[in-house]
């Protein structure tokens, strides 16, 4: 099976610890500090895995863009196993270094190891987060996903809002972003796989992230059909991701600050929700 995960260059720096994207770096702390703050900067990502126990109890479990682990850490109780894969040598190290021996049943491997081959059309459930967004062939990704599920299996993914954002790279959740989907883009990816998936909305219950992208595309990005290559709206629009980053993390971001509902493409309020999930079996 091809790995195909090219990818757009990712930072990781600190300034990514936040709600409108990018991933949590660990500091110097030790692994119940770095745990705390992760629950405390990234309550979107702890609400996915909260999801994604209640789906995977007695499963095999794998999690495709794993990051530093702290997943493991919420699906531990209730899942068989689970296997973490990211790009991230340095990410994968200190999984293994800190999160292994606190999740007793999760091992860390990097993408290239052959090891992971072995679990191809073994897994019961794999989870993909704030990946698909990242890859330059969302088709490919999709099809790496399916060649390590079982028959009968599902696959469990998230991604932000494209519906926002509308196309405009300049006013993607990340720089990092290659791509960003709308509810009808992700319903037609995931159906070249799948004839059967279900959809979740993500949003913060106090609408902040929402609200916040809402005003940057309005205040700091031009109208539809206006885009300049000015320097000065280059500057604009890197002045409303800044604001916007420094507002979100300024405050709490916990689980309970989340809510996830059923959506589909007639649902009224697609707009208020920062991140879809969808939740299918792909077709043998």
């Amino acid at each position: 099976m091809n790995l195909d995960l090219e990818m757009a260059p990712h930072s990781h720096g600190p300034d990514l610890e936040h709600s409108q994207g990018g991933s949590h770096q660990p500091g110097r702390g030790d692994v119940s500090a770095e745990l705390l703050r992760f629950v405390y900067a990234r309550g979107d990502h702890v609400s996915r895995y909260k999801l994604a126990a209640a789906l995977s109890r007695g499963c095999r479990v794998l999690d495709f863009g794993c990051g530093h682990g702290f997943g493991a850490l919420f699906l531990e109780p209730s899942c068989e196993s689970i296997v973490g894969v990211d790009t991230d040598r340095g990410a994968i190290e200190w999984a293994r270094s800190n999160i292994e021996s606190r999740a007793s049943n999760a091992r860390f491997f990097h993408v290239d190891d052959p090891k992971i081959r072995g679990l191809n059309r073994h897994l019961d459930i794999v989870l993909s987060f704030e990946v698909i967004e990242h890859v330059h062939d969302p088709l490919a990704h999709l099809g790496t996903l399916c060649g390590f599920v079982r028959p009968g299996g599902r696959i469990v993914l998230s991604t932000p809002n494209g519906g926002i954002s509308a196309g405009n790279p300049r006013m993607f959740m990340s720089p990092y972003h290659v791509n960003e989907f709308s509810l009808g883009q992700l319903s037609k990816l995931v159906g070249a796989r799948s004839r059967s998936a279900s959809y979740l909305g993500q949003r913060r219950i106090d609408r902040l992230d929402s609200t916040i992208q809402q005003v940057r595309k309005r205040v700091f990005y031009p109208k539809a059909g206006h885009e300049s290559t000015r320097p000065a709206d280059s500057y604009r629009s890197a002045l409303g991701r800044s604001l916007g980053d420094t507002l979100v993390n300024k405050i709490p971001n916990f689980a309970s600050f989340w809510e996830l509902n059923p959506v589909s493409q007639q649902s009224h309020d697609l707009g208020s929700y920062t991140h879809f999930i969808a939740i299918f079996t792909p077709e043998s």
